[in-house]
């Protein structure tokens, strides 16, 4: 029997966004104009049922991405449900200890994931996030500063930096 999945939409100064969620963790979130076909997408890769109806985890979901936005949230109280490899996971799991307003650079999450040498492979674990914002990915810098990648567009990393006051408008 499959897991039940459920989805919630909300606009935003990103453009719409869409989450995933089971009862009691966050499974992923997409940003942009196809946000919500990703999202049912995502949730029936990894194994779940979208249920229609609302579930009280969207509620607060919806309810905490907003005050992230509007500024007055730092950390989300629903966790993550991470799918990947135990590095992945551990890489992931290190990146969610960067606090709201800080960046590192990928060689510098590498060494506090323990493994030093492994920029680039921290970098391809970012491009896999499937869980941006919540999982802060957008924090994580190249070694000269600049931004990087990231897999919801350049422009969508600038204004969650900037969100967090990590970046100058």
């Amino acid at each position: 029997m499959k897991k039940a999945g459920y989805v919630i939409h909300l606009k935003s100064c990103l453009g719409m966004i869409g989450v995933g969620y089971r009862e009691n963790a966050v499974v992923c979130l997409h940003i942009g104009p196809s946000a919500q076909e990703k999202t049912d997408e995502t949730l029936q890769i990894l194994g779940y049922e979208i249920q229609r109806e609302s579930h009280p985890t969207g509620v607060i979901l919806k309810s905490e991405l907003r005050e992230y936005f509007e500024g007055k949230r730092r950390t989300f109280s629903i966790p993550p449900q991470f799918y990947g490899t135990p590095f992945q996971i551990h890489v992931w799991k290190t990146l969610c200890r960067v606090p709201y307003g800080k960046t590192l650079s990928y060689g510098e999450l590498a060494a506090r994931s323990g493994r030093p040498k492994a920029a680039r492979a921290v970098g391809m674990i970012m491009g896999r996030n499937r869980i941006p914002i919540i999982v802060p990915c957008h924090r994580i810098l190249a070694a000269d500063g600049s931004l990087g990648g990231f897999g919801c567009g350049l422009d969508v990393k600038k204004k969650l930096l900037q969100v967090e006051g990590s970046l100058a408008v």
